[in-house]
């Protein structure tokens, strides 16, 4: 597939389809860098990713996931340029050819020597453009603990591989495995390794980027953290506060304490627009917002002062008022999350129990309800709960399921 590079020439990556594409559903990519003197053609063949992705998928051990290829080799290894040319090139063209979510934690980059090196550099310079990283036989060359961004890199899936007898494992040249895991370590970076029987070879790299896909891409929970009060997989909640937690390029929320969601506690208003404003990545207002009681210096103030100058929010009306510590209400929240979406028009009136003709949040339920953001209370009395408080875990599954669209 031909595209436009960093250079302004014709490029080519490889692109793999899962069996069954549909551009009506959102697929998940990994992008995969071959080794030195190899294009983009190699995994795609000798490396086997059709195939081992092929009955991966058909065996229910990964999603359908779309994979791609790229040629570092045409700029030399100069990673000023392969970076840049994966994120600002191939990324954009490849969203826009193809139906694939744009968040990051969507996104996996992995690749064999060269390309194992590559992944350790774009894991140092951009952790937050991907949320998995496979590193198969390859260090680094830059083992300065002050370039890595530990934070971001521990709210990713970090995979390292190599081969029992692989020159790459343990060499004296300071680019090993061995080197760059020492490094990892000194900085409290957290990532799973595995040695492997065989060498600087294929058979070693078939076998990592098998288990990469099968272990370890798309896992809920993209590192190792939980909460004590989030561990049952099978609550509604359970996936969309992770995603919150590990949601990049900014962390949504960080729990009410190092340990605790609260998933049951009601949210503020003030914490409802500011993990909207963290979902838009923190975005700066021109002005101050101009409410009494949004004081300067809070978590919140930045996040009102946004909202307020995109017409997420207007306040109580006629009082000049946010509230940012009041309850925020089920309809208050849909409505919020209605403006940021940019008010679209829906094409039917929801029909919950407990809604009014003339309600100022009929459009946004109404919305809320035809995007599958909300099915309203689970009580069987047919009602949104117009008027209830809404949990941290509501809050949260709002967002993620609206961010899923």
């Amino acid at each position: 597939m031909p595209y436009k590079a960093i250079d302004g020439t014709t490029q080519y990556i490889g692109v793999y389809l899962p069996y069954g594409y549909d551009e009506s559903k959102t697929y998940k990519t990994v992008y995969v860098s071959h080794g030195g003197g190899g294009n983009e053609n190699e995994w795609m063949t000798i490396g086997a990713v059709p195939n081992i992705l092929d009955n991966l998928i058909a065996d229910g051990e990964v999603e359908p996931t779309i994979a791609v290829t790229m040629n570092n080799q045409y700029f030399g290894w100069d990673y000023d340029k392969v970076l840049p040319n994966v994120v600002d090139y191939i990324i954009p063209f490849v969203e826009k050819m193809y139906s694939v979510s744009k968040e990051a934690n969507d996104r996996a980059f992995c690749g064999l020597s060269m390309g194992s090196m590559t992944t350790n550099q774009m894991a140092k310079t951009y952790p937050n453009e991907f949320g998995y990283f496979g590193s198969f036989s390859g260090g680094s060359t830059d083992l300065d603990k002050t370039h890595y961004d530990v934070e971001a890199l521990n709210r990713s899936v970090l995979f390292l591989t190599a081969g029992a007898i692989d020159m790459a494992y343990n060499n004296k040249m300071g680019i090993a495995s061995t080197d760059y895991m020492a490094m990892y370590d000194d900085l409290g970076v957290k990532y799973t390794f595995e040695l492997l029987g065989g060498a600087h070879d294929w058979g070693v790299w078939r076998e990592s980027f098998t288990m990469f896909a099968k272990d370890y891409l798309w896992t809920p929970i993209p590192g190792e953290f939980q909460f004590d009060d989030v561990k049952d997989a099978d609550r509604y909640f359970y996936d969309p506060v992770y995603w919150a937690y590990y949601h990049k390029p900014i962390q949504i929320t960080t729990g009410t304490s190092k340990t605790l969601f609260s998933p049951d506690a009601d949210v503020t208003r003030g914490q409802m627009v500011t993990f909207l404003w963290r979902l838009a990545g923190e975005p700066k207002a021109s002005a101050p917002a101009t409410f009494t009681d949004v004081p300067e210096g809070r978590y919140f103030t930045d996040a009102i002062a946004w909202a307020s100058e995109q017409g997420i929010t207007t306040g109580y009306a006629g009082k000049n008022m946010f509230g940012p510590d009041d309850k925020c209400t089920r309809e208050q929240i849909v409505t919020f999350l209605w403006r940021y979406a940019g008010k679209p028009e829906p094409t039917e009136t929801a029909t919950f129990t407990d809604t009014k003709a003339d309600a100022y949040y009929l459009s946004a339920l109404s919305w809320a309800a035809e995007k599958g953001i909300t099915k309203g209370l689970n009580d069987g009395t047919g009602r949104f709960g117009v008027g209830h408080s809404c949990t941290r875990a509501m809050c949260v599954t709002f967002l993620y399921r609206y961010a899923e669209q």
